[in-house]
């Protein structure tokens, strides 16, 4: 809901009886999350706030396993079936998290680099064209997700192309998003910390930020439910690697191997290990990294040899997800009825302080930390927590937050 607030405060910045201009400035700028507010606002004006926020979250759902397929299709045709290993991390810690705009880029980053894969070699106006737009879908949806691709396709470049002159032509298509990209990276608030490749090394935190991505509200059944095709995953690894033995540093960097995205994951996986959690005003960095690594590692496997059991195992795994998932939310509603009932009896444009609630989900997961936007959704005002004042939102407190 913190997401649907800043919509609705951006849609009703001129209601007078919500009184969102009286305590919120509002600007334009070319922020890195421009998508999902676009979406969100184009569609609540023909479904309302909330059925808007449900059809947002249902596009990341259909997009996510179609990207993947289609990306290890571009990869090697042979590796599509592999797409189904993505049927288990759509309802991933981002998503049950509430971090839209980071979930919505995923497909976008792997669409985007997917259709450059298949089209790089024959890149006519056209193509160059759709490789831009979807280059900027995944800018406008979430930096760190550009910042990927744009490490990925020069990874790609130094690995296919010798000829520098059609290194440069295949890369036109990211000329534009680059620049855009630069005009706000220079043009932030200072408040934005740069990266801290020197934070300490973690052993707890990095198991927990890299296998905290497969689990949310139900970390223990979860993982038990995950734990068959996980395993399918590392016996996939080992028979590469038993099929490519000796394995060596050489053979590794040898380009008639194809192992770039392999070396892209241990690229990934290094920043991963040195990143710190959080940076100042980018939470959650670290664990960012974990779903490219996961994804390039399974692109750089062989399709598997017994595909109905290798399909039984996914498929059965995905559904029990579902069920959970399910479940989860059901009892979510259940509490959150509870926690709006008293919506009816405040005022409008007031200042509203939020109750929170304890985390009963442990580690992973806070999903009652935001209800409290859901007041200022129907009776507009103020309340400390809403978000304002980050140089990749367009609101900002006119006074100091209450």
């Amino acid at each position: 809901p913190q997401h649907l607030i800043q919509n609705k405060i951006i849609m009703d910045y001129q209601n007078k009886e919500l009184g969102y201009s009286k305590y919120f400035d509002l600007r334009f700028s070319l922020i890195p999350t421009l998508f999902s507010i676009f979406s969100i606002i184009s569609l609540s004006k023909i479904f309302g706030i909330y059925i808007a926020g449900k059809i947002f979250l249902s596009i990341y759902i259909i997009l996510f396993p179609l990207s993947i397929f289609y990306f290890l299709s571009a990869v090697d045709e042979r590796k599509a079936i592999l797409g189904f290993f993505s049927f288990i991390f759509t309802y991933n810690w981002f998503f049950n998290k509430g971090l839209i705009d980071f979930s919505i880029s995923l497909p976008f980053f792997f669409f985007a680099l997917g259709y450059w894969l298949n089209n790089r070699d024959k890149m006519g106006i056209g193509k160059m064209m759709i490789s831009t737009i979807l280059a900027l879908l995944a800018l406008f949806s979430h930096l760190f997700s550009f910042i990927i691709l744009m490490i990925s396709v020069s990874l790609v470049q130094i690995f296919r192309y010798k000829n520098k002159k059609h290194a440069f032509t295949t890369s036109i298509p990211f000329i534009l998003p680059i620049i855009l990209f630069a005009i706000f990276w220079f043009s932030r608030s200072p408040d934005v910390a740069p990266m801290d490749v020197l934070a300490a090394f973690n052993l707890l935190v990095l198991i927990k930020s890299f296998f905290g991505m497969f689990l949310s509200f139900s970390p223990v059944l979860e993982a038990i439910i995950m734990a068959a095709p996980l395993l399918y995953l590392v016996f996939l690894f080992l028979r590469k690697i038993l099929a490519n033995k000796p394995f060596s540093i050489k053979k590794l960097f040898d380009k008639k191997y194809k192992n770039e995205f392999l070396i892209l994951a241990l690229i990934l996986l290094l920043l991963f290990v040195i990143s710190p959690p959080d940076l100042k005003t980018w939470a959650h960095f670290k664990i960012r990294f974990v779903p490219f690594i996961v994804l390039f590692f399974v692109s750089w496997l062989e399709p598997p040899k017994k595909k109905r059991l290798f399909l039984s195992i996914t498929i059965i795994a995905a559904v029990l997800l579902v069920m959970l998932t399910f479940f989860n939310y059901y009892s979510i509603n259940k509490d959150f009825a509870d926690y709006s009932s008293g919506i009816n009896i405040i005022e409008r444009n007031k200042l509203i302080l939020p109750i929170t609630i304890k985390d009963l989900y442990g580690y992973t997961m806070r999903p009652y930390e935001h209800f409290w936007a859901y007041y200022h959704i129907e009776k507009g005002g103020t309340g400390p927590y809403v978000f304002a004042g980050h140089s990749t939102h367009l609101i900002s407190y006119k006074e100091n937050m209450p």
